[in-house]
């Protein structure tokens, strides 16, 4: 299942710069252990893939992406952060959570909606 969503995240990503956000086995816990992020942040790895994960909201003001870019997005874990990240126009965002909402300025993915 999580190389799948690695596969379609690939997919949509095209050219953008590539972010996990969220790498938590669960929100507001601070522990990755069992963590499906983390499976698709190793499998991205396999497929050498360049990508930055966010693994907490607390690491968004040390991560090394510029937010006023567009970029490709993964809620790896539905932090309220997250799901309320400012996402520059022209963004891609794969959520498998469906928690994003729609906007015209970037793409969102809801992986599983009909």
């Amino acid at each position: 299942y999580i190389e799948w969503l690695a596969n379609i995240f690939l997919m949509h990503a095209n050219y953008l710069p590539k972010v996990i956000l969220g790498a938590g086995y669960k929100p507001s816990t601070g522990i990755t252990t069992g963590s499906s992020a983390k499976l698709l942040a190793n499998i991205l790895l396999e497929k050498n893939e360049s990508f930055t994960v966010i693994d907490f909201p607390s690491h968004l003001q040390q991560a090394n992406v510029p937010f006023d870019e567009p970029a490709a997005y993964f809620i790896g874990c539905p932090e309220p952060e997250f799901i309320k990240y400012p996402f520059a126009e022209g963004s891609v965002i794969v959520d498998p959570w469906q928690v994003v909402a729609k906007s015209p300025g970037y793409e969102v993915i809801h992986v599983g909606a009909s």
